[in-house]
């Protein structure tokens, strides 16, 4: 009952001070209230806290899915490699064949279809090349075959064409045995056109001599054409497998393939939209290094590189691809701080839950903060009558430590009374000791001299006897 008053004037008093004391924070202004304030202050300590935490996830993540893109960007320029190094040994291996040198020299129809159906059986195999033909030395057609949806299609002598002025019949002028000239990944051009829809193509072509004639003369050029769209569709697939977007750039920095299929083979259209203008500054990491990543805030990007060595050994000024570049762009979207929230929705959760804590915790707080003004008069109360108790019941301790220190003081006296009385009664042992020492001492002495009386006494009797003999023989 008694704690039940007390209670109820200690919530009397909490309502008399909250009126008194209407004083906020200088910092909090007063249309937001106290609770409002104690609100904001507890939501930033928890954002405040929270936010290194989501930094640091957030650069994991970015770390996790750079490396992510860095590993899809090689394993690409990885199979891009296979492809064109395939086809290189390919037409290095043909131009061995004598078919080749015999079908220029007689241009019969035997060799012919022996060469056709070595095409047909290589394109039908590897399935990624789209023409093989085989040149005079003035850049005319003398053979061709296409392969289309699957089906070989030899090309009739009525449709052959001169490719005198292509760049890649101009380029393997020069070229001696066993050199090969690989052209740039372009589009095809038929009769002086670009081909529609686009058809990609990566040219293979080495020079055929007449191995079978001592002079060795230059016949002419095989040419094998590789399907580009084979080549795209790794990138193709690739994309569709990537939550990132990829680009294939050339050496020059133009788009080969563009993540939304714009600005594609601008080069052959004269036109400038090129990778390389549109983000300079990370096409100069690119150019300058084989493989790496680049962080560009909102942007990072991953990327590796296929070089060749230049095809066009004798020609300066022929047309080269020095380099592919697979470049995965990272958006910050999957990585930023809702990102790193979305990939973890228990962590939302938590922050949520949090967030809402801290809401309570502020109330609360704000609350205590009026009903502590109240209690605090009460206490001070409280304490002074403690205080004033507490005196009394120092002093009657004090006086009781005074007695007890009368008390200790008093034995302390007889203890060291009986200290020196067992003093003097050690000091009394140790001249007992003494004198039994000495009595010890002079008792060996005297038996010392018992015995070497004793020993003396044995000698005059010896001597005695002796000389009792003596005087008896006389």
């Amino acid at each position: 009952m008694r704690k039940t008053r007390l209670f109820e004037n200690w919530n009397s008093e909490a309502m008399e001070a909250d009126r008194r004391d209407d004083s906020l924070p200088s910092w909090c202004p007063a249309w937001l209230g106290r609770q409002g304030c104690y609100t904001v202050v507890a939501v930033l300590l928890v954002a405040l806290l929270l936010l290194p935490l989501l930094l640091l996830e957030s650069r994991r993540l970015q770390s996790v899915e750079l490396s992510s893109a860095q590993i899809q960007a090689s394993r690409l320029i990885e199979g891009l490699r296979r492809d064109v190094d395939a086809a290189r040994v390919d037409t290095q291996v043909l131009a061995k064949s004598l078919l080749l040198s015999r079908f220029l020299v007689s241009r019969a129809e035997a060799p012919k279809a022996d060469l056709e159906g070595l095409f047909g059986n290589l394109m039908s195999i590897r399935r990624f090349y789209d023409q093989a033909r085989v040149f005079d030395t003035e850049g005319m057609e003398a053979l061709r075959v296409n392969f289309r949806d699957g089906e070989v299609l030899t090309v009739v002598p009525e449709n052959l064409q001169s490719k005198s002025d292509r760049y890649y019949v101009q380029a393997v002028k020069h070229l001696k045995p066993g050199e090969l000239y690989q052209s740039p990944f372009d589009l095809n051009v038929e009769n002086g056109e670009v081909e529609r829809p686009f058809q990609p193509q990566l040219r293979y072509v080495v020079p055929i001599y007449n191995t079978e004639s001592s002079s060795r003369e230059k016949l002419g050029y095989l040419v094998l054409n590789v399907k580009g769209s084979a080549l795209l569709e790794r990138v193709h697939r690739a994309q569709a497998q990537s939550p990132h977007r990829i680009h294939l750039l050339n050496d020059r920095g133009y788009w080969l393939v563009h993540p939304e299929g714009v600005d594609e083979w601008g080069f052959m259209f004269g036109q400038e939209p090129t990778f390389a203008g549109a983000f300079p500054d990370v096409w100069a990491t690119i150019e300058g290094n084989a493989a790496g990543d680049i962080d560009k805030g909102s942007q990072s990007y991953a990327f590796a590189g296929l070089d060749f060595e230049p095809r066009s050994l004798g020609v300066d000024d022929a047309p080269v691809d020095l380099r592919w570049s697979a470049v995965t762009e990272v958006a910050a979207t999957t990585y930023g701080v809702l990102a790193v929230l979305s990939a973890y929705p228990s962590l939302l959760l938590v922050v949520g839950l949090l967030m809402l804590a801290a809401v309570a915790l502020a109330v609360l707080m704000a609350r205590a903060h009026d009903a502590r003004l109240a209690y605090q008069q009460h206490l001070e109360a409280k304490v002074l009558e403690r205080t004033l108790a507490l005196q009394h019941i120092n002093t009657a301790l004090k006086e009781a430590a005074d007695k007890n220190a009368e008390e200790l003081a008093a034995q302390q006296r007889r203890n060291h009374d009986l200290i020196l009385k067992n003093s003097d009664r050690s000091m009394e042992k140790a001249e007992l000791a003494m004198r039994n020492a000495e009595l010890g001492h002079q008792l060996r002495e005297n038996n010392r001299v018992m015995a070497e009386l004793k020993r003396q006494m044995s000698n005059t009797s010896s001597l005695s006897s002796g000389y009792a003999r003596e005087a008896e023989r006389g």
